[in-house]
């Protein structure tokens, strides 16, 4: 466990699918984001205080980890996004569309942060990836 790594509520192995994960604020009733051409370009849609990033693969299980502080720069990140995000209620879930709703949960004081998706895929001929979490 790294120095700034989260214990997060709930399981560590998300089920992303549709090429998407979300990340939102615990308060958010309707987590999903409005995806037209050009956030699939760039790899993400959002509001402030929800987040549907883009996978790597289309479906698969990804090992999560939530770090809070500056992001570090990893050789097995393949792709790397930062957005800004607003934290409401004290915390911040994570999911995939198809997990909806699951009982995983990073507790996080309400305030302005930005969250980086580090993405990248464990085993090349296995629908697995790592996806690292960092707030700042």
């Amino acid at each position: 466990m790294k120095p700034n790594e989260v214990k997060f509520e709930g399981p560590a192995k998300l089920e992303f699918s549709y090429g998407q994960f979300l990340v939102f604020d615990d308060a958010e009733r309707q987590p999903g984001c409005d995806w037209q051409t050009a956030h699939v370009a760039q790899g993400f849609a959002r509001r402030a205080s929800a987040v549907g990033f883009t996978t790597l693969l289309e479906f698969g299980i990804a090992t999560l980890r939530v770090y809070v502080g500056n992001y570090i720069r990893d050789d097995l990140h393949e792709r790397v996004i930062a957005v800004p995000f607003q934290v409401k209620s004290g915390g911040v879930r994570i999911e995939g569309p198809d997990e909806h709703p699951v009982a995983r949960r990073v507790p996080l004081a309400s305030g302005h942060y930005r969250v980086y998706a580090a993405q990248g895929i464990l085993v090349e001929d296995e629908e697995n990836m790592i996806m690292e979490q960092a707030i700042e």
